[in-house]
């Protein structure tokens, strides 16, 4: 999964984007949210 959602945003932002670290952060009763730290950018 993490894999794809990388290519996603390098995609998305036309700079190449990899994935350092990732957590979870409250998304609510029904979801789930990440934060993801990558290469140069959060």
């Amino acid at each position: 999964m993490w894999t794809k959602i990388a290519e996603r945003i390098a995609q998305a932002t036309d700079r190449p984007f990899a994935i350092e670290q990732t957590r979870s952060v409250s998304g609510g009763c029904i979801n789930q949210g990440y934060s993801l730290v990558g290469t140069d950018r959060t």
